[in-house]
């Protein structure tokens, strides 16, 4: 009896490692992995209606003419675009200026020239350029 036990149990072992073996292998084998294919988004055309619900966009799209397409001397101050822009609405006289200062997370006590700033009448922007050394405060 003991003749015939060993061979069939040598047989189950090997069979069970094999199995397994296999089993594992199917495993790995099916495993599937998604890959998240990265959506290059089309910029949308600036239309009126999205400057009108977007002020910024509109004194960003102004800025950028005077630097890119006017080249204003004074403009190019402020033409590095990694800072970005802050502008602030100034009215004096019942003209509204925009104060166009060269970074966005500018201070208040770094503010010691006057800005570049740009005006809007009628559908018209007008650009003036800062007084270098005037020291006085808008």
């Amino acid at each position: 009896m003991k003749k015939i036990l060993i061979p069939i149990i040598t047989v189950l072992i090997i069979g069970t490692i094999v199995g397994l073996s296999t089993l594992h292998r199917t495993s790995r084998a099916t495993t599937t992995t998604v890959h998240k294919s990265r959506v290059i988004q089309q910029p949308q055309p600036i239309t009126e209606t999205t400057i009108a619900k977007q002020p910024a966009l509109k004194y960003s799209c102004i800025i950028y003419y005077a630097i890119k397409h006017l080249k204003i001397q004074r403009w190019q101050e402020v033409s590095d675009f990694s800072l970005g822009w802050q502008v602030e609405i100034y009215t004096d006289q019942g003209q509204t200026k925009y104060l166009v200062w060269s970074d966005k997370h500018i201070k208040a006590d770094a503010k010691q020239l006057q800005p570049n700033w740009f005006t809007l009448k009628n559908d018209q922007v007008t650009y003036d350029s800062f007084g270098v050394h005037t020291f006085k405060k808008i």
